[in-house]
């Protein structure tokens, strides 16, 4: 199935964004990150009914005021219990919308903002980042499961500081660590394509080692230096998807595209997966 990301419209406001969709007869979305609070979220119920929408969940909604960007590497007790009980009231949101999956971003040295550059302050090992993040997502896991519902963790770019789980043995390495049916990879493939730029492997073959556990894709495009986004140009990135993946759920992650951009990086993408 391919969804489009809210994020693509460009609109901040979750119900303006729904309705852009509606306007281009897309079904299938993704509630993306950072949209403003939203009032009443019966109206999303509402237009799920009315529209026979399918949604996935990616990260931090419903939103908080202020914005919270999840950090579930953070060494900070009080925080990474926030960040927990933030995403236990996603879940809890997913069942009533019966999202089709629920998507988180796996943790950082540091506490982040809005775009992921990092704050000042202490920075944590790799072992504590991956120690809190696997402890978060077994938790929230077993929560997702308590509603029949999956959980996907998404890797990192490395775009401006290499980071931990943006390489993927440590991302095999936390999968195998959760042990959990319903927690598999959401695979940025922008994100991997910046990653085995900076770090030096090989994305073909890190999406074959990697591809037995992943649930859900996002897709755009980048040069492989920065993670800006763009609407695919053509099929040479999403051509590295292994064909037997095509089941799997595949998001298209914009930022502010026009109609004819998500349309035309739809299209592309429908070509390489039929």
């Amino acid at each position: 199935m391919i969804l489009v990301s809210t994020s693509s419209s460009g609109q901040r406001d979750i119900h303006k964004a729904l309705d852009f969709f509606k306007d281009i007869n897309i079904n299938n979305i993704e509630i993306g990150a950072f949209h403003k609070p939203v009032g009443d979220l019966n109206k999303i119920i509402q237009f799920k009914k009315e529209n026979n929408t399918n949604f996935t969940v990616h990260a931090f909604f419903p939103p908080s005021t202020p914005p919270m960007m999840l950090n579930f590497g953070s060494d900070d007790p009080e925080l990474l219990k926030k960040y927990i009980s933030f995403s236990k009231n996603s879940l809890e949101f997913c069942r009533k919308i019966d999202a089709l999956m629920y998507s988180i971003h796996t943790g950082y040295e540091c506490e982040v903002d809005h775009m992921a550059m990092p704050k000042e302050g202490k920075k944590s090992s790799n072992e504590t980042i991956f120690n809190n993040t696997k402890n978060s997502i077994i938790e929230l896991a077993e929560y997702a499961d308590s509603y029949g519902l999956k959980i996907a963790f998404e890797n990192h770019s490395s775009m401006d500081r290499e980071m931990y789980f943006s390489r993927p043995e440590d991302l095999l390495k936390l999968h195998k660590a959760i042990g959990k049916k319903n927690a598999g990879f959401l695979l940025d493939l922008g994100h991997l394509n910046i990653a085995s730029n900076k770090l030096n492997f090989n994305l073909k073959e890190a999406l074959e080692k990697m591809k037995d556990h992943i649930f859900q894709f996002h897709i755009h495009y980048n040069e492989g230096d920065w993670d800006n986004h763009l609407p695919l140009p053509n099929k040479e990135l999403v051509s590295n998807i292994p064909k037997r993946l095509k089941d799997r759920l595949f998001v298209i992650e914009g930022k502010a595209w026009t109609k004819e951009e998500i349309n035309n990086s739809k299209n592309i993408l429908e070509s390489v997966l039929l």
